[in-house]
């Protein structure tokens, strides 16, 4: 019996950090004031979202995967330089600095993929979230860090019981830039 979209799991495209950037964000986000009730992902799962999918059955994630193993970008570096909380979100975030190779990355990879699955069509504002649920969080400096990107990865996300599960479904490396 075919499972109602809604009950799928969320896809995504991420980019996800070496671990010493995410152990940098971490103690970054150490030095933050939390509100009470706020909410930290581990530090394992701290990640930049290129690309959020929607619930997506197997075969359509299987016809992503194939996409995506063709698109072809090569490595570039990231500086993470600025925190914050969300505009419109009650987000804490850490944004890099404007760079076009990532900005390239996310419009190829939205090209990319197979009719009918473009994800959303939002204003794309890259970050990684540090922690939901935050008035008022008091906010410390960023000491810039340096991300070199190196892959990019189609998770998905499965809700059980009050807390999501992550589940890496491919790894695509990006390509050495020859000189």
């Amino acid at each position: 019996m075919p499972h109602a979209r809604e009950h799928l799991p969320q896809a995504y495209v991420w980019l996800r950090p070496p671990r010493a950037v995410r152990q940098a964000l971490a103690q970054h986000r150490d030095q933050w004031w939390w509100p009470k009730g706020h909410h930290q992902p581990r530090a394992d799962r701290l990640h930049l979202t290129l690309h959020s999918l929607g619930p997506l059955t197997d075969d359509e994630l299987g016809d992503v995967d194939r996409s995506l193993k063709r698109a072809r970008h090569p490595r570039f570096d990231l500086s993470l330089a600025w925190s914050g909380l969300h505009e419109r979100f009650d987000l804490a975030i850490a944004c890099p600095t404007p760079n076009a190779a990532l900005h390239l990355l996310h419009e190829r990879l939205r090209v990319c993929m197979p009719g009918g699955v473009h994800g959303r069509r939002s204003r794309w504002r890259p970050h990684v979230t540090l922690a939901w649920n935050t008035p008022c969080a008091g906010i410390a400096a960023l000491d810039p860090i340096a991300w070199p990107v190196d892959s990019f990865a189609l998770v998905r996300s499965w809700l059980q019981d009050d807390r999501v599960e992550h589940e890496e479904i491919a790894c695509y490396e990006l390509q050495e830039v020859s000189t």
